[in-house]
């Protein structure tokens, strides 16, 4: 049995139409997409779902994907977070590693560039 098919993964993203494409890559790669629209949405997700890992937008209205890995970590969470930026600072991205951030992706991000990122969170999560 592929080990990924067991896995779900949460979608974090705003624009709907970005939302709609990461789901559809989730769910083509062979994993189950649980889709949220921010990270409000994404925090009530998580306190009623289970979740294996985690794809965030960076920059999102009311909670940015830096405040919602704070908000994972602070929750006790130790889901595989990946987030997906326009741009990047190393201020930021040190930030981040601190938080435990699994990888950071700068978009638009390939097919290929999301299907690695996955897998690795996949090893990861089927190792602990």
């Amino acid at each position: 049995m592929d080990l990924t098919s067991a896995l779900s993964v949460l979608v974090v993203e705003d624009d709907v139409d970005l939302s709609e494409i990461l789901e559809d890559v989730v769910s083509e790669l062979g994993y189950k997409p649980i889709v949220a629209a921010g990270g409000k949405a994404a925090l009530t997700v998580l306190a009623s779902r289970h979740v294996d890992i985690i794809i965030s937008d960076m920059n999102m209205p009311h909670m940015s994907g830096v405040d919602l890995l704070h908000a994972v970590r602070d929750r006790g969470y130790k889901i595989p977070f990946i987030i997906q930026s326009g741009s990047s600072s190393a201020e930021t991205y040190r930030e981040l590693e601190a938080l435990g951030l699994f990888d950071f992706l700068l978009k638009p991000a390939s097919f290929e560039t999301i299907q690695a990122a996955l897998s690795k969170a996949a090893a990861a999560v089927n190792k602990s």
